[in-house]
């Protein structure tokens, strides 16, 4: 696989409230195994957004966006964890991506 057929997610990602620049890591570990799933988005337009609603307090909410051109997908997850809540979004956003994908190449059928 060359490099202009991966997508980096730290390339396109954004922190939003209530997450730490020393945290990106995390973020960005957590989402690394979306990015085959988003080759198949406008990368002119790719962004990536994660936020933390709430954070330390009773409500907590973990959000990530994904935005393209024809693409708005939001997962989140209220885990107090960074990590558990990640990894659950994660398991939502491949889910969005293969329900997207599976949509656009019935499309064209």
């Amino acid at each position: 696989m060359t490099h202009s057929d991966t997508i980096e997610i730290d390339d396109h990602l954004h922190l939003g409230t209530g997450i730490a620049a020393g945290e990106r890591p995390i973020v960005v570990s957590s989402l690394d195994s979306i990015s085959d799933q988003l080759k198949s988005l406008d990368r002119g337009s790719l962004k990536i957004e994660a936020w933390i609603k709430n954070r330390d307090e009773r409500g907590q909410i973990a959000y990530v966006s994904i935005n393209a051109k024809d693409t708005d997908i939001v997962a989140s997850d209220d885990s107090a964890n960074i990590t558990d809540a990640l990894a659950q979004i994660r398991h939502n956003l491949k889910r969005q991506l293969t329900d997207r994908h599976g949509r656009h190449t019935n499309r064209r059928h």
